[in-house]
């Protein structure tokens, strides 16, 4: 006796629904700036994203790197110093942490300040 095997029918799946666009929000233009014609409506993405120039992340990546070296420096062992550098170091290690903190805050402030001019 010979056993027929059944073919099972593939399943077809729906297909997923297109992606939808970002909702448009209309926002009134700011006032004088349209005098005869009265407030109008100006078209924005509601998912628009400031992003910085490079020239200023390029700044704030060297500002940011040069914190974490200032920072690495004066966290380093004695020992682990080579001898150039540990007669720079000597006993300013705190000195180096506040120089390290001070680079990092002034790269937050640059990037708000930057938020604040763009909005």
């Amino acid at each position: 006796m010979v056993k027929h095997q059944r073919r099972q029918q593939k399943r077809q799946h729906p297909k997923p629904a297109p992606a939808a666009k970002a909702p448009v929000v209309l926002l009134p233009e700011r006032p004088g700036r349209s005098v005869v014609l009265g407030p109008s409506l100006v078209r924005e993405a509601a998912s628009e994203s400031i992003s910085p120039p490079s020239a200023l992340q390029f700044l704030l990546a060297l500002m940011i790197g040069a914190s974490v070296l200032v920072a690495a420096l004066a966290a380093a062992p004695r020992r682990a110093l080579p001898q150039p550098l540990l007669g720079v170091v000597g006993d300013q290690r705190e000195l180096l942490f506040f120089v390290a903190i001070a680079l990092a805050a002034a790269a937050g402030f640059l990037l708000f300040v930057f938020a604040l001019a763009v909005l």
